[in-house]
């Protein structure tokens, strides 16, 4: 394990990352090394059944809890702060580095999940890194039908009381992540009602951006259409439908991290992709 210094306009906090390679005796080592970025608020324990398997497959996965989540002090609490822009601009170049240093010789991929994709897709979209968005999409209101709508709608002004009360967003009370970061909340409310990333504070219209986007069918959280909405941004781009094991109990748009087989033999499939 290593740290890395995750630094603000106000703030600097600690990071720690874990590097988990192919054991010795995998005969296929594909020397690729997945930049691992979570869910919002979903801490990286949640993600060793993924870890494990992707390992088992030759990948090296590099990996980290956000700034203020799950292994890194301190948690989120009012006045302590970041948003997209810092984590585009701050969190994903350190872990790159951090890739880079501990696997010299492998192709470095982001692989985000959820919020992890949002914020890889924008690092993409400038900077023509390679990535995988898995379970994401633009969370534009209309990128869902009927009930789907109101319950965007009623999300975004339940979250804005909440941040206005507590200074951040208290995720567990309402089963949405976990402690979440005020500008951050507000940057992901900005795109709930307007489609649009104006935060970053720079074109998207720059003709780079290279991703390979997994929706998977029937989940609600991230249709196919925002799915779509996400991946326009990166000027060249492969979206793909799958069905996990039905089986597995619960939403989709999580569940398949218990069971993560369809999601990993999609990504094997199409590392021509990436060629």
């Amino acid at each position: 394990m290593s740290s890395f210094d995750f630094k603000t306009k106000k703030q600097t906090f600690t990071v720690k990352t874990h590097v988990n390679r192919p054991s010795d005796s995998q005969p296929d080592d594909l020397n690729i090394t997945l930049v691992l970025m979570t869910a919002i608020g979903v801490p990286l324990i949640k993600y060793s059944t993924l870890i494990e398997q992707l390992t088992a497959k030759g990948y090296t996965v590099l990996s980290a809890d956000y700034p203020c989540c799950g292994e890194n002090l301190p948690y989120i609490k009012r006045g302590i702060d970041y948003g997209y822009r810092d984590l585009v601009t701050g969190f994903v170049p350190k872990l790159i580095e951090t890739a880079r240093l501990a696997t010299p010789n492998n192709k470095i991929i982001l692989f985000g999940h959820s919020l992890g994709a949002h914020i890889a897709t924008l690092y993409s979209a400038t900077t023509d890194f390679p990535m995988i968005g898995v379970a994401t999409g633009n969370i534009h209101y209309k990128n869902w039908k009927g009930l789907g709508q109101l319950n965007i709608l009623t999300a975004i002004a339940a979250f804005e009381l909440l941040i206005r009360v507590y200074g951040y967003l208290p995720g567990y009370k309402i089963g949405f992540g976990h402690r979440e970061a005020k500008t951050l909340m507000i940057d992901w409310l900005h795109t709930a009602k307007t489609g649009r990333y104006d935060f970053i504070k720079q074109s998207l219209n720059t003709g780079l951006g290279h991703g390979l986007f997994i929706n998977i069918e029937g989940d609600d959280y991230a249709p196919y259409q925002s799915t779509k909405g996400l991946s326009d941004l990166c000027a060249v781009s492969r979206l793909n439908k799958i069905k996990i094991d039905p089986s597995l109990k619960g939403n989709p748009h999580s569940v398949w991290l218990k069971s993560p087989d369809e999601v990993i033999d999609e990504v094997s499939k199409n590392l021509d992709f990436f060629s």
